[in-house]
């Protein structure tokens, strides 16, 4: 480019990475690449082989990814077995690009994979590739290395309807060009075919749980201005939009305050108390996770399974909350995480630069029935109790057996706990509530109650759930619904994803109002859907409210903004 015609580049081009290819001597990349990045609008930058200690330094300057073609991979890094027509392998790229994306998925950067960069994504994802069309795939396949240039496109591709390339190409059919005899073979659990050669080579895949991520087989950066091919720039076009979202989104993250309202990981620390198989994977909340993730607080609930109602009950569900609770302190002091009680003390850990965390108790069967538990756990800095788990206990009916009720709703004593909650200033939690409990506690209360993880029921058809109603009042009283990222309570068929939990949040927003809705994960105790599977993902919250719509503000109010609030008014009506 002459000096007449360059243009500085803008604050707002959002940067997009290019992975170079590489021999003996040299990096490289072709050109071609690098033409169709910047006439998206976005400004290339050239990623080179490099340490791992490097990749952060590079990634914080990133907004999206290049990973481009090139040879064969080393099929033993992959666990794969050689075939004996591989081609020629590069094992220090395969190395750097296995490290490197997995370092671009934690940092959650949009990606477009091509050709190679196709096959690598669904490698690193846990998928297999062919090593050789011909001898592992048929031997009647198509031409998939072709002789014409590249510039031509020589096969047509069937793109799959109601996908991310069928958008995006606005077509059904697609000619291509073809540069391979590597092909995706078992395609990975969170990616999706989204397009096929008519002898049934996968083409092209794409995210099936809301990442941005695309792949395609073939070259679009070098069919990119072709008469028949102008539609090729879209997908340059694709990755340059989601960049810039990226980079508004990290820049809302970084003063957004994020508050996971709920997860059951005190049962990490106390696993004696809990059944093995609770414990068939690693903790989803850990300060690692939350650091990547940007979740600045969680609230660690002490969860107790439902015993009997007896004397003896009682008091093992006392001692096992008291214990819990000190595991809680010991667990934060260990990881240099500040326990915090009201919003005050929260802000200042942020400021500080630590991680906070407030403590609740899943289930008043804790309380026994012992009302003088309440005052005492709340010294001992509880935000909230939640009222039942599954299993009516001595305060109320439990959604989990509401078609055969107990009391009908609260109880006489539930009622007191109520009471004891307002005086304390402690949130009165309803979820795993029966709808009469719901109804009875809203009625009790003198300050506003709230969901500490549930979902709508309009939605999702689930008794945890809560109705129109039930929200309406919610909202009427001030309190709000935090979205559980369990599946079974956003989808009927449990298999959810975190588009489903953006689904609620926009419904539960339109219904009563964005000041009423929040995140209440449930992770370790049985939260985590594909695409938020634990604290590191909750980032990808800001770029999916960003793209629906939401302003600025209204994000900072659902990622932890209004529970914040709401704590903070319940609080300050403390009469203690």
């Amino acid at each position: 480019m002459s000096e007449q015609t360059a243009q500085p580049l803008k604050a707002a081009h959002p940067c997009i990475g290019i992975v170079c290819n590489s021999d003996d001597n040299t990096y490289m990349v072709a050109q071609a690449y690098v033409r169709a990045v910047a006439a998206s609008g976005a400004a290339p930058l050239l990623i080179a082989p490099c340490a791992e200690e490097c990749f952060a330094e590079i990634l914080q300057r990133l907004d999206g990814i290049l990973f481009t073609g090139g040879g064969d991979f080393t099929p033993e890094l992959f666990g794969m077995p050689q075939v004996p027509t591989l081609g020629t392998v590069n094992t220090p790229r395969d190395i750097f690009e296995r490290a490197f994306f997995k370092a671009v998925v934690d940092w959650q950067l949009p990606v477009l994979g091509i050709c190679r960069g196709m096959q690598l994504m669904n490698l690193c994802m846990g998928g297999t590739i062919y090593q050789d069309l011909i001898t592992e795939y048929r031997p009647d396949v198509l031409a998939h290395s072709q002789q014409e240039p590249r510039s031509q496109a020589t096969h047509a591709v069937r793109v799959m309807p109601d996908s991310l390339l069928s958008e995006l190409l606005g077509t059904s059919e697609a000619a291509v060009n073809s540069f391979h005899h590597q092909a995706v073979h078992a395609v990975a659990d969170d990616l999706q075919v989204s397009a096929v050669a008519p002898d049934g080579v996968v083409e092209a895949v794409e995210s099936s749980v809301g990442y941005p991520m695309l792949g395609v087989q073939w070259h679009p950066e070098a069919l990119v201005g072709h008469a028949d091919a102008g539609a090729m720039q879209r997908l340059f076009d694709w990755l340059h939009d989601e960049a810039l979202l990226y980079r508004r989104a990290r820049r809302l993250h970084r003063r957004a305050v994020s508050v996971d309202t709920h997860c059951d990981t005190p049962m990490y620390m106390a696993q004696s108390y809990y059944p093995p198989e609770e414990f068939t994977a690693p903790s989803r909340v850990t300060p690692e996770l939350m650091r990547r993730g940007g979740v600045d607080g969680v609230v660690m609930a002490v969860y107790l399974k439902q015993g009997a109602c007896s004397e003896d009950g009682y008091a093992a569900a006392t001692a096992q909350t008291d214990d819990i609770l000190q595991r809680i302190d010991c667990y934060a002091a260990a990881n240099g995480l500040a326990l915090v009680r009201t919003p005050a003390e929260f802000m200042k850990a942020r400021m500080d630069g630590r991680l906070a965390v407030f403590k609740a108790i899943e289930n008043g069967y804790a309380i026994g029935n012992d009302l003088r538990n309440v005052a005492r756990w709340a010294a001992q800095g509880i935000v909230y109790l939640t009222l039942c788990h599954n299993g009516h206990n001595a305060i109320c009916d439990s959604a989990s057996a509401a078609s055969v009720p107990l009391h009908g709703g609260l109880s006489a004593f539930g009622r007191q706990v109520v009471a004891e909650l307002n005086r304390h200033g402690v949130l009165v939690d309803v979820s795993h509530a029966a709808e009469s409990t719901f109804y009875d506690a809203v009625e009790a209360s003198s300050e506003p109650v709230f969901a500490s993880h549930s979902s709508a029921r309009a939605l999702c058809d689930h008794g945890r759930n809560l109705t129109d109603d039930q929200l309406r009042l919610l909202a009427a009283r001030g309190g709000m619904v935090n979205i559980c990222l369990y599946g079974g309570f956003l989808r009927r068929d449990g298999r959810a994803t975190i588009r489903d939990a953006v689904r609620h949040i926009n419904y539960v927003r339109n219904l009563i109002g964005v000041e009423h809705v929040g995140i209440g994960s449930d992770f370790d105790g049985g939260g985590g859907i594909a695409g938020c599977m634990s604290s590191q993902d909750y980032f990808r919250f800001y770029p999916l409210l960003l793209a629906e719509g939401y302003t600025e503000d209204e994000i900072v109010q659902v990622t932890g903004g209004n529970f914040l609030r709401l704590l903070q008014r319940v609080q300050a009506a403390a009469r203690v």
